[in-house]
């Protein structure tokens, strides 16, 4: 390598950082002046599955949660106030110029719901590698029934897998009317593993993983209607 290429090479890197910067600057900036009207008008409330579920996030980790409307964005903010996280949102809201560059400074990451490609696969395995917090909605879609819980999408199992971080499951309480306060159920850690298998049975494996975290998700909505019945009874 010549002392030219060295040079670009170098000056790329610093543009890249600075980018970076500002984007972490914005992300916090909108973040924080937004939070005041977002905490009074949604009043959170968090519950954890055990202890271990109590624990400060540190490190890269993948947050994945039952879609229940436009707000869930926000309730996960408050479920993990000290990180920034990074969102999975649809590619449609950042074909114009203004929503590319505000989403993309919001750190959200572009997804064709319908069939997702290896640009956001890589994006977000990135996201995981820098240590940073992925949030994905396996879902695909908001749950516009409001009871229960869709089935999920392989996605959020194969991102974890391929970025070896564990999966932080969290159960967001639908909100029948608008004035309800945001209620989420935060879970332990999981570290997901597909062990020593051929690449042949990988997406078998994703699946049977995908399965263990719908699974997962169903537990927290049960916390939670434990601890509704509790609050109802006292």
């Amino acid at each position: 390598m010549n002392s030219n290429e060295g040079s670009q090479k170098q000056k790329s890197k610093n543009q890249n950082k600075k980018k970076r910067s500002f984007r972490h600057w914005f992300y916090d900036f909108v973040k924080i002046t937004g939070a005041l009207s977002a905490l009074i008008c949604l009043r959170p409330k968090r519950l954890y599955e055990n202890k271990k579920a109590t624990k400060a996030l540190r490190g890269r980790a993948l947050v994945a949660s039952n879609h229940t409307g436009v707000l869930d964005p926000i309730a996960l903010h408050f479920s993990f106030p000290t990180r920034r996280l990074h969102f999975w949102a649809m590619r449609e809201i950042f074909e114009s110029k203004a929503g590319n560059w505000f989403f993309t400074h919001v750190l959200c990451i572009p997804v064709d719901r319908a069939n997702v490609g290896l640009s956001t696969v890589n994006r977000s395995v990135d996201v995981l590698k820098e240590n940073g917090i992925l949030c994905i909605f396996p879902e695909g879609a908001i749950n516009t029934s409001g009871e229960g819980v869709n089935a999920y999408k392989s996605g959020a199992a194969l991102i974890a897998l391929r970025g070896k971080a564990p999966v932080v499951p969290v159960y967001i309480v639908p909100r029948k009317k608008w004035y309800n306060r945001s209620v989420t159920v935060i879970g332990e850690p999981i570290m997901l593993t597909a062990g020593d298998i051929p690449v042949s049975e990988m997406l078998k494996s994703v699946k049977t993983l995908t399965d263990i975290l719908h699974e997962k998700e169903l537990i927290l909505m049960d916390i939670y209607d434990k601890w509704k019945n509790r609050k109802s009874t006292k």
